[in-house]
């Protein structure tokens, strides 16, 4: 029985190592192909956020509008929610058990 569980073992081990290697080596792989479009196109989103980031800093706001009196004198004929017990208090119990 020992030299069952000692042979299951190594192998359990050689299948590891080999998972490993295998997904280092594809990730090595995958980063160097990668890197050369990933900063071209960082580089492209960069410009094109310089760029919309120069035509917001030139648009300048008023708010005259809400300091006028007209304005300040508005109200608001919201009403308000009452506050209601939302879903069950045992999710886990039958539908029947669980009235509210």
């Amino acid at each position: 029985m020992e030299s069952t569980i000692k042979n299951i073992s190594i192998v359990l081990v050689i299948f590891t190592f080999a998972f490993l290697g295998y997904y280092f080596y594809v990730q090595q792989g995958a980063s160097t192909v990668a890197d050369d479009d990933s900063v071209k196109s960082m580089l492209s989103n960069t410009e094109v956020f310089i760029g919309r980031s120069q035509e917001l800093d030139k648009i300048g706001l008023d708010l005259s509008l809400f300091e006028d009196a007209r304005f300040r004198s508005l109200r608001s004929f919201s009403k308000a929610v009452d506050e209601k017990p939302v879903g069950r208090t045992d999710p886990f119990a039958s539908v029947e058990d669980n009235t509210q």
